[in-house]
Parts: C-alpha cells; structure tokens; sequence
C-alpha cells in the first residue's frame, strides 16, 4: 500500500510538471487553423515596377539602398546584376554593375541573397553565390566590385547585413556553425550553432536578418521563429517560438548512392521573407501551397511575441525591408508576371 502511495505521487508530480512546462510552451504557439490575427493599415504603397519593362524577365534576388534612391536586382535569364535609380516614385536608369556568368570576379554562378548596409567606409552591397561559395561585395555608390571570399568549407544560401557584420546562414552548416559571422575585411569573427536534434536540410532552409546585437531565423519548412542574441561576445539562442503549427513533411528515397528528398504534395511553405523596423520583426507569411503570401505577421523584436499583421493587395513570393520601405515581389494577375512594389512603413509607436 505505501509502494503504491509513493507511485501515486510521483505521478502526480510529473503530471503537474508537464502541465506546467506544457501550458508555458503552448502559451506561446498559434495553430495555423485557429490563429487569430488582428490586422492593422499600416503600409501605404509608393511605387510598383514591372521588371520586364526593362527586358528583365527573372529579376528574383533583389534590394533596396538605405536612402531608397537605388534598387538592386539579380536577373536569371541576363545571368547578370543590374542597379536601378528611382526618382520619386519611377524607376529611371537601369546600369549593369555585375559581370556575367562565370567563377571570375564579379562574376555568377547561381547567387541566392543580396544585402546592403552602409558601413564606416560607405554604403555596400553584399551578393552570396551558392555555387561558387562566395561572398562578393560593391561599392553602392559606384556600383564598381570591391572584393570577393570564400567561408572555410561552407556555401552561404542566405546573408543579411549591419554596419560592420555579414551574417551567413546554410541549413547544412559546418564545423563552425550554421551561422557564420564576419567583418567587411573577411575575417571570421563568431560561429553560430544551432543545436537542432533531428536535421532536415530541406525543412531547416529559411530567411535571416540581424541587427547589432542580434540574429533572427525563420524557416521555410518548419513553423519556427528563432532570436540568437550577442552574450559576452557570443550568439546564443535567446528565444524561440513556434508561430503557426503546421506539419510539413519530405518525401526521401535513398539507395547506396544517392539521397533524392522533395516535398509531399500536401507541404505548406512557412516563411516567404523576413525583416526588421523598429522594435518588430516582420515574417511574410504563407500557409499556402503554391508557396505565395499575402500576410505580413509583426513580432515584437525583444520576445518574439506575435503583436499584429498587415493584409497585402496582391500574393507576393518574397519580401526585403530596408529602413521603413518594404519591397515585394508579387504577382501581377492582370498581366500574369511579378513585379516589384514598394510600401512605406506608416506606424505610431
């Protein structure tokens, strides 16, 4: 009989503590079939412009300066990078600043993420090459190629930059990290590992951005929204939160050679872009199939706590935000083909 007390209130106990850590967690995630969002006018558009106009007919990797004065586009079918001038609200010059296909300098093979700061020795633009491995920097002013390197057995697929940070992300990593951090003279200064149990290169690909005191991570695949912050002199994950709960899968076939994974036919993308304004983290959102949003979700920065959301005119594949414009790359059903539009962040703090 007292064996048996003694079981009861352990099991009691664990009850309690699961109820406890349970209800903390779940606190924090909103189901993707049930999640109410409140949604706020905060965006007003200034500008849109069809990319094809200018004979750029895959114009898919793309950012904007600090000043708004200069857009600045990868092209798939030119294989080439291009700076347009804005005026107003018009694009008004187009100048090829890459120099083509090829491993040269300056040159493509297969670029996936650009990103531009303005640094102590002027504003830069940062363009990662997934094929080559390579991070290649220009001067935005000039649009002349600086400099080029290659992180240590590591392919960038993704970059975000600050005033004296380049921050890299690859869903495989490296002994160093899945994130890696260097200065504008290409040195190495921090690692970042993501200690992830179960690994999934397809399902951990995701969007990043940073500030100067920290990393944000959101995932293509998985329903995850991650912060890694700067403690003495280290990135380490400081919060995390689940914002919709959705079970993506992959479909993997494997034989002694080779490993083939795809997604299931029923697979939601999650995250379509991200960025930061003020005190939020903006995530474009989709919970569609065809991998298209029309939701942008506002995160507070601090504890990655959902706060609101903006409804958008069009469907819009990704998303890049520079000060308080946000730039989108959406489709223009009329004339069936993407364009770019540009929205002012409008909010009362």
């Amino acid at each position: 009989m007292r064996y048996y007390n003694i079981c009861v209130k352990i099991l009691l106990s664990v009850f309690v503590l699961l109820t406890f850590k349970l209800g903390d967690t779940t606190a924090q995630n909103i189901e993707n079939s049930t999640m109410k969002r409140e949604f706020k006018e905060v965006i007003k558009e200034e500008w849109r412009f069809v990319p094809s106009e200018f004979e750029l007919f895959r114009a898919e990797i793309y950012t904007i300066n600090n000043n708004h004065s200069a857009l600045f586009v990868f092209d798939y079918t030119k294989k080439n990078l291009f700076k347009l001038s804005i005026e107003g609200s018009e694009i008004v010059d187009m100048e090829t600043i890459g120099n083509g296909q090829g491993s040269g300098p300056g040159e493509f093979r297969n670029p996936t993420d650009m990103c531009v700061s303005l640094t102590s020795k002027g504003e830069k633009l940062v363009l990662i090459d997934s094929d080559l491995a390579r991070v290649s920097i220009w001067d935005v002013t000039s649009g002349e190629f600086e400099k080029s390197f290659n992180p240590k057995k590591f392919s960038p697929s993704r970059v975000s930059c600050t005033p004296n940070k380049i921050f890299l992300y690859n869903a495989t990593g490296s002994k160093n990290g899945d994130y890696l951090v260097y200065n504008f003279d290409k040195e190495l200064i921090a690692g970042i590992k993501d200690n992830r149990k179960k690994r999934n290169t397809f399902l951990d690909a995701g969007e990043i951005v940073a500030d100067d005191s920290s990393l944000f991570f959101s995932s293509k695949g998985r329903s995850e929204l991650k912060k890694f912050s700067l403690i003495d002199n280290a990135f380490e994950l400081s919060n995390s939160l689940v914002e919709a709960v959705v079970e993506n899968k992959t479909d993997i076939k494997e034989d002694k050679k080779t490993r083939t994974e795809k997604r299931s036919k029923d697979f939601k993308y999650q995250t379509r872009g991200i960025g930061e304004y003020g005190d939020y983290i903006l995530v474009l959102y989709s919970g569609e199939k065809h991998g298209h949003g029309n939701t942008i979700d506002f995160y507070n920065k601090r504890t990655l706590v959902y706060e609101f959301s903006v409804q958008l005119e069009f469907w819009s594949i990704s998303m890049d935000v520079q000060g308080d414009r946000i730039i989108l790359d959406s489709y223009y059903k009329d004339r069936k083909e993407y364009m770019f539009m540009a929205y002012k962040i409008e909010l009362v703090e």
